[in-house]
């Protein structure tokens, strides 16, 4: 009996050191990296009615502090550490929006979101802003310079688009379209 608890105790301590062992040497065949980047955040409310055209987008330019490791199936996997939102930008920051964007008022912002734009005024230059973006894909870029790093960067060529689509309203908790909504 005690040979057999005993044979059962090495199996178990050698399946356990071949786990460790291969999560060790898995481990260490990724590579990770970890940069900060300058990133457009944003966030929407919801189409509210059948009728409504546009929803209410919050966004902003900021640095993002993110780390990427590489696992052994070549998968990048991202971590974003923190990320704050950039006030020290040199010169104008100017948003790219789609034409039909309306610029939204502040109190909107705060009462859908908790806090505001810039200056408590939401324009094209503020830095956390807000606007109206119609339904469909609305492609959001920035224009001007920011320091990443310490170093300068032109943000129009460092900080990628952010593709923002808005879904048109849905029928809540029914069957149907926007057109034959029934509960």
């Amino acid at each position: 009996m005690k040979s057999n608890n005993l044979v059962m105790e090495r199996k178990k301590i050698l399946i356990g050191t071949a786990i460790l062992s291969s999560a060790l040497l898995l481990g260490s065949c990724g590579g990770s990296e970890t940069t900060s980047e300058l990133r457009i955040l944003y966030e929407c409310g919801r189409v509210e009615s059948v009728d409504d055209k546009d929803a209410l987008c919050r966004f902003e330019l900021a640095n993002v502090e993110v780390s990427r490791y590489t696992n052994v199936l070549g998968k990048v996997i991202e971590r974003v550490h923190s990320q704050t939102t950039v006030r020290d930008s040199q010169g104008l920051i100017t948003w790219i929006l789609p034409q039909d964007a309306k610029e939204a008022d502040n109190n909107d912002v705060v009462y859908e979101f908790g806090f505001g734009c810039q200056g408590n005024n939401c324009t094209k230059n503020s830095n956390p802003t807000a606007f109206w973006l119609p339904i469909g894909n609305n492609v959001i870029g920035v224009s001007g310079t920011g320091t990443v790093n310490g170093k300068t960067v032109d943000l129009v060529t460092a900080v990628p688009a952010a593709v923002i689509d808005i879904l048109d309203w849905e029928c809540p908790d029914c069957s149907g379209d926007k057109h034959t909504c029934s509960c």
